[in-house]
């Protein structure tokens, strides 16, 4: 029996999708994912919804698909001067339910419904996602897993 514990730290977002969709088909990782919500994801998610093709690409190859585009923005509308505009809609809450989301759906029923929103210096917003995800397909193994990762999320200094 060959198994593992991931801890992928992606640096900036250089982790496409693809790679955790290979990852989940293995059926034998336990996955840790950092993933940077507020470091890099939200500040990527411009406001104004004028996004460059690369970070657009960026943004897509990271999070598996371009939906977010959708999930993250108002529909078009038009200002006064018959500007079409759109705006971000989504918070970094947004962002994080997003992800879990996307790895239920590549991981299956062993995905943590929440993970660990890690904050950064004394501004107290989130800048990181930690999401848990188990591989295997077996309910006895996930649920282990599963019942495992939520100590760790709900004690991360280990009381």
């Amino acid at each position: 029996m060959d198994r593992t514990v991931m801890f992928l730290d992606p640096f900036g977002m250089q982790v496409q999708w693809a790679t955790l969709e290979q990852i989940a088909a293995s059926q034998k990782v336990d996955l840790w994912l950092l993933v940077p919500t507020g470091q890099a994801l939200i500040r990527l998610l411009a406001r104004h919804g004028k996004i460059s093709s690369g970070w657009e690409r960026a943004l897509s190859d990271f999070l598996g698909g371009d939906d977010w585009r959708d999930r993250f923005y108002a529909q078009p509308s038009q200002d006064l001067f018959g500007t079409l505009r759109q705006e971000r809609q989504a918070t970094l809450q947004d962002v994080s339910r997003f992800v879990i989301e996307r790895l239920k759906a590549t991981f299956g029923p062993g995905t943590h419904p929440t993970g660990l929103s890690l904050a950064r210096g004394g501004s107290g917003a989130e800048a990181y996602l930690l999401a848990f995800a188990c591989a295997n397909r077996n309910p006895a193994a996930y649920n282990l897993a599963l019942k495992f990762a939520d100590h760790m999320i709900r004690h991360p200094r280990g009381a």
